[in-house]
């Protein structure tokens, strides 16, 4: 696997990865706003867009080089 294919692999997990915490913020974000902690559910909010556009940029790198061959994946 040269270093092209590796990077499609990686950025793909990236990406997958940057959803899991996204979630996640979604989640601290609500329990927080429910608890009255509106500046913390705030900069919760901040950090799912910046997330998201993190991972618009690397979808756009995906894009740029090829999707990643099906059945590769990346081993943790």
């Amino acid at each position: 696997m040269d270093n092209i294919e590796k990077l499609r692999v990686i950025l793909q997990h990236w990406i997958d990865h940057n959803g899991g915490h996204v979630d996640e913020f979604e989640k601290w974000r609500q329990l927080m706003n429910n608890e009255g902690k509106t500046e913390i559910a705030a900069s919760l909010e901040e950090a799912k867009t910046q997330m998201n556009k993190i991972s618009d940029l690397l979808a756009a790198v995906l894009k740029n080089i090829g999707e990643p061959v099906a059945g590769d994946h990346h081993h943790h």
